[in-house]
Order: C-alpha cells, then structure tokens, then sequence
C-alpha cells in the first residue's frame, strides 16, 4: 500500500499502520464494501461549509467530501 502512517486517521478512527498490518484480512470484506459503495454511488460525506455571507442562502455554501481512509 503506499498510504502515508503520517496521515490523520479516517472517519472511523483507523490508522494506516493499522491497515497496513491487516492488509490481508481486510481484503475480502473491503472487496464487499467497495462493491456496495460503487453499486449504490455513497462514496463519500459532503459536509456544506458556510463560506460568508447570509447563512439562509445556500449560494454562500460549498462542500467538502470527506472520504474514508479506505477510498484513499
């Protein structure tokens, strides 16, 4: 894998180091999980951060993905 250790940790609170360890035992059911997450297009969480001005209009909104350290 070349996932840097010196990255944070993902949503899930999973280092790399960790992954790296259990590469071989997380094969098959990340193999399952990215099946589901391609065939059903959930990749991602899109968080809207409030950019400035009036916080109604959703103009003054842009969004990050954040993405698990598995898409990565």
């Amino acid at each position: 894998m070349s996932l840097s250790s010196a990255k944070a940790c993902s949503t899930f609170s999973i280092s790399t180091s960790l992954l790296k360890t259990l590469k071989g035992i997380l094969s098959i059911p990340l193999q399952l999980l990215f099946y589901c997450s391609f065939s059903t297009g959930l990749m991602a969480r899109e968080v809207p951060i409030h950019k400035k001005g009036s916080s109604y209009l959703v103009s003054n909104y842009t969004l990050i993905s954040l993405l698990s350290i598995f898409n990565k």
